[in-house]
């Protein structure tokens, strides 16, 4: 293919896939790529990192993800290799809405009932009202999922490679952008 190019994304394993302790199955769809992970780390994600991270989101969809990742862990890794960013949305899904993705994706799989990640109800009982605030308002995080394990640098959006480099730069420090193609 005469337009692969190696560049780097950034991938975010959510609250909810450590809660589940989905980590190694998470990333074992990455593993059986050839896309390789050269930095990841585990951080507590604060207020500021939330309302950086989801400046462009509403004040009502914002105070919900508050609650969802204020003082909770996340793992955050740079993937690398050809075409990485469309690569890892592909691996994740590219919708929010989980069973809009195909099984075999991150966000598919949350859906089939033979995938370890499976989850019955689809989300948790506690978390029933922000989820169907988010998936019926207009409002909507437009591909920023909150319960969908994973978030991804988007290919859609305007120089997908420098909103890669700012998130991981927004948790492994500018330095990180140094080493990302």
């Amino acid at each position: 293919m005469s337009d692969d190019k190696i560049e780097s994304s950034f991938l975010m394993l959510k609250p909810d896939a450590l809660e589940r302790d989905l980590f190694n199955e998470v990333l074992s769809y990455f593993r059986d790529s050839d896309l390789r992970i050269p930095a990841m780390t585990r951080e507590q994600v604060d207020e500021e990192t939330v309302e950086e991270h989801y400046s462009h989101v509403p004040d009502e969809i914002l105070e919900g993800l508050h609650d969802y990742f204020d003082g909770e862990e996340v793992v955050i890794a740079v993937v690398y290799g050809e075409n990485a960013i469309e690569r890892t949305r592909e691996i994740a899904g590219s919708d929010w809405k989980p069973e809009q993705n195909p099984y075999g994706t991150i966000r598919g799989d949350i859906h089939n009932p033979n995938s370890p990640l499976y989850w019955e109800n689809g989300i948790a009982e506690e978390d029933q009202d922000l989820w169907e605030r988010r998936y019926h308002s207009e409002k909507t995080l437009e591909g920023e999922p909150t319960y969908t394990l994973v978030h991804t640098a988007d290919p859609e959006e305007d120089l997908p490679q420098e909103v890669a480099k700012k998130e991981a730069a927004r948790f492994f420090g500018e330095e990180i952008t140094n080493y990302m193609a």
